[in-house]
C-alpha cells in the first residue's frame, strides 16, 4: 500500500486523489457527519471571507487561488492524510456497521436510568399531557448540549491521562497535519468511549425531560440541538482541524471554542499539553482550569513530537499499535516483582 499511494509517479498521484475522493464522499454524505456536505458548504462561505481577508494583509506576489488556499498540495498529499483518508474511510464502515447500536442503546440507557430513578419507568411513564413551552424546550435543549458535552470532556481528558487510554488516544494525535477528516482519525474503541459518554451525558437531560412533558415533544427538543450543532459545524467546527487558523471575540472564546484553540491542543508545544479539551464549549475548560487562550497566532508543530514510541506510520499501525502497546502495559501491570 505504501508503494502505490507513495511513489512520485503519476499512479501514485491518482491513488492518492482518489483515497481523499472516496473518503471526502463518504462524509460529506452521511446526514450525522460534521462534514455533512450542506455543513461543509457553509464552511467553504466561512473560509471564502478569511481568504478574502487575508489576502489583502499580502502583496501581490504571495496570492494564491482559492483552491490552493483549501487545499494546499503540503497538507492534502502528505502522507499522514493520505493514511488518515484510508483510515477514516474503513473506519466509517467498521464503526457505523458495528456501532450504530451505541447511541440508541446508550441514549435509552440514560433515558431510562434517569426516569427509574424519578420514580417511574422509561416505557410505562410518557404519560404526561403537559405541554411544554418554546423557552421550557429551548432550554433543555441547550442543558442537553451542555452536559453532553461535559461528559466528552471528561473523556477527552481522560484519554490524555490515563496511560492506557492515551493508547488508543495517540491514534488521534499522530496526525502529523490537520484536514477536517481528522476528526474521524479516531481508533474504534476510542469512538465508543466517546460515544458512551456524550450521550450518557445528553441522556441523562432528555430523561429528566420525558418525564416532564410528552414524549413527541422530545422530537423538537433534539431537533433543536441538531440545528445548534450544525451552527457551531458551520461557525468553525469544521475549521478546528485544519490549517486555518481562526480566533473569535476573546471575550467569546471564554464560552466557545475557536478553531486556533483546538490547534493548539494539537500542538507539540510543551506550553500547550493539557489545554482546550472541550470540543465545543470552552466554558468547562475555564471550570476545570484547562483554557489555553492564545494572545497571537502561533507556530504549531503537530504529530507526537519526540515520542519513541509513535508508530502510526500505516493504516495497519493505527489499529494495531494501541492494542498492541495496551497489551504490554498490562502485562507490566499483573507480572509479578
Amino acid at each position: 500500500m505504501r508503494n502505490i499511494f507513495f511513489n512520485n509517479g503519476k499512479s501514485g498521484r491518482v491513488a492518492a486523489l482518489i483515497a481523499i475522493a472516496l473518503a471526502m464522499l463518504v462524509y460529506l454524505s452521511y446526514g450525522e457527519s460534521r462534514m455533512y456536505w450542506p455543513y461543509m458548504l457553509g464552511t467553504f462561505v466561512l473560509m471564502a471571507l478569511i481568504y478574502l481577508a487575508e489576502l489583502k494583509q499580502l502583496p501581490q506576489d504571495q496570492h494564491k487561488s482559492f483552491f490552493a488556499y483549501m487545499f494546499p498540495k503540503e497538507i492534502w498529499l502528505h502522507p499522514s492524510t493520505i493514511h488518515e483518508c484510508i483510515f477514516v474511510t474503513i473506519n466509517f464502515f467498521l464503526l457505523y456497521a458495528l456501532f450504530s447500536c451505541v447511541s440508541v442503546f446508550n441514549l435509552d440507557t440514560s433515558i431510562a436510568f434517569v426516569q427509574s430513578a424519578l420514580g417511574h419507568s422509561h416505557l410505562d411513564g410518557m404519560k404526561s399531557t403537559a405541554n411544554p413551552s418554546i423557552p421550557v424546550m429551548l432550554f433543555f435543549a441547550m442543558a442537553a448540549m451542555v452536559s453532553g458535552e461535559l461528559f466528552f470532556y471528561i473523556v477527552h481528558r481522560l484519554q490524555h491521562t490515563v496511560p492506557v487510554l492515551w493508547e488508543l488516544h495517540k491514534v488521534h494525535h499522530s496526525a502529523k497535519v490537520l484536514t477536517p477528516l481528522t476528526l474521524y482519525r479516531v481508533h474504534p474503541l476510542s469512538f465508543l468511549l466517546d460515544a458512551v459518554f456524550f450521550n450518557f451525558g445528553f441522556g441523562v437531560v432528555m430523561g429528566i425531560f420525558l418525564y416532564l412533558y410528552p414524549a413527541e415533544k422530545s422530537v423538537i427538543v433534539v431537533g433543536i440541538t441538531a440545528v445548534g450543532y450544525g451552527f457551531l459545524n458551520v461557525a468553525g467546527g469544521n475549521l478546528h482541524h485544519s490549517h486555518i487558523w481562526m480566533r473569535f471575540p476573546r471575550v467569546m472564546e471564554k464560552f466557545i471554542t475557536s478553531p486556533a484553540m483546538h490547534q493548539i491542543h494539537h500542538s507539540t508545544n510543551p506550553e500547550h499539553f493539557n489545554k482546550n479539551y472541550a470540543r465545543f464549549f470552552s466554558m468547562w475548560d475555564r471550570v476545570f482550569g484547562s483554557i489555553y487562550i492564545p494572545n497571537k497566532k502561533e507556530t504549531i508543530t503537530l504529530g507526537l513530537g519526540n515520542y519513541k514510541g509513535d508508530r502510526h506510520e500505516t493504516v495497519w499501525e493505527l489499529y494495531a499499535d494501541p492494542i498492541r502497546q495496551i497489551t504490554k502495559r498490562l502485562r507490566r501491570a499483573i507480572k509479578p516483582s
